[in-house]
């Protein structure tokens, strides 16, 4: 099962270090631009603009390329209380909205849509080409994007796996763990950009030697990886 930690590295290092999160306010890189310049228009310190940019490389700055030139609002020291509020949303096919749910602008707020699945039925393999199983009609791609505009201590993940399909339990179990691996970055790198998503929650909760994987992985992962939540089901990571 060592392919599907490599997913699981991949998702979060691939977006976490690729992508420029929307918690933060970006600046698009243009000609003759320089770190210390960028900082200095904005009227911060380059010590502070390296700091929400790490990695980046100041002698190599890339026309087009985004970069933060404020904090991201979920960073620890901009959330001092430590609190924060994830809400499961759009497996019932009830007809819930993000405008429906109350948010608290003081607490960072992360919505899970639930559930992207790789499967037909509680038989069928799980095969890495993930589909969206939420309400549509109401949690599209544009409604995701208007509540992160409206708020900006809210997010927008989205939860793979699940517990049942049709009522019965569904099985983690890949014929092909490298097709299952190549399909799964495929399909989940689409579905992250057409959904404006911040991160992943895998909850996945029928598996053997898997989890015992996923919690070395969550034992021993790289901090940049910032896998904020795990427990018998689910490891949970922001980009």
């Amino acid at each position: 099962m060592a392919s599907f930690l490599l997913l699981v590295a991949f998702l979060v290092l691939h977006f976490h270090n690729g992508l420029v999160s929307g918690a933060c306010t970006t600046y698009t890189v243009k000609s003759g631009d320089t770190c210390y310049a960028i900082s200095h228009d904005r009227g911060i310190s380059l010590s502070d603009f390296d700091g929400w940019n790490p990695g980046i490389d100041c002698n190599n700055l890339q026309i087009g390329q985004k970069v933060c030139v404020s904090e991201a609002s979920g960073s620890p020291s901009s959330n001092a209380n430590g609190k924060i509020f994830r809400e499961y949303i759009g497996a019932l096919y009830n007809g819930v909205k993000f405008s429906d749910v109350p948010v608290n602008s003081e607490v960072p707020f992360h919505f899970i849509l639930s559930f992207a699945i790789d499967y037909t039925s509680s038989a069928s393999p799980t095969d890495g080409l993930f589909n969206i199983y939420w309400q549509n009609s109401v949690l599209s791609p544009e409604e995701v994007q208007a509540i992160k505009s409206q708020y900006s201590n809210v997010k927008a993940m989205v939860s793979l796996g699940g517990d049942t399909i049709s009522g019965q339990p569904v099985q983690f179990s890949a014929t092909s763990e490298d097709s299952w691996v190549s399909n799964a970055v495929s399909s989940l790198s689409s579905l992250i950009s057409q959904y404006h998503l911040d991160g992943i929650d895998i909850d996945y909760e029928h598996f053997d030697s898997v989890y015992r994987h996923i919690r070395h992985l969550h034992s021993s992962a790289h901090p940049t990886a910032k896998i904020i939540r795990s427990d018998i089901c689910c490891i949970y990571s922001s980009f």
